[in-house]
């Protein structure tokens, strides 16, 4: 069942992500994709602040994710653009390959053009500054309201 949520303009969202008076979201499932503690803390209180509960669990490589994607139910996955033993390129293809369909948001804090063409070649859509509460806040309102947008 989908809800109106008023506050964004008339953006449809699952009902799960909605108080019962309709007037704000108070759940949001993320796997975060990022091996710094305090760059996922950062996100969750952006988060946070952007009106979202947000429940979330933290992978650092291929394993946790593959590990993190089938032990719960996911509304997005947020990933940093660079990681030691990981990339959000190979992230978004292990979405892929896994056949999953979740939204998919890249987090920098510096970025490469070149490989950022690439993704974005591939479908990811959303790249957002890690500290930026208002890009963060309206790309995760787009991709939940129009995943494949």
């Amino acid at each position: 069942m989908l809800i109106c949520w008023p506050r964004s303009g008339g953006s449809w969202l699952p009902a799960h992500l909605l108080r019962a008076d309709g007037d704000m979201l108070i759940s949001l499932r993320a796997l975060i994709v990022d091996d710094s503690r305090d760059d996922v803390e950062l996100t969750a209180r952006l988060l946070a602040e952007s009106g979202f509960v947000p429940t979330w669990k933290q992978v650092r490589n291929e394993w946790e994710m593959v590990t993190g994607l089938c032990s719960g139910k996911w509304d997005l996955v947020l990933s940093d653009y660079i990681l030691p033993d990981f990339s959000c390129l190979s992230a978004f293809m292990l979405l892929r390959r896994m056949k999953l369909r979740l939204p998919f948001v890249i987090l920098y804090g510096a970025t490469c053009p070149d490989l950022a063409g690439v993704i974005r070649r591939l479908g990811v859509r959303d790249f957002v500054a890690k500290g930026d509460r208002e890009a963060l806040q309206d790309a995760v309102v787009q991709r939940l309201t129009h995943p494949w947008a």
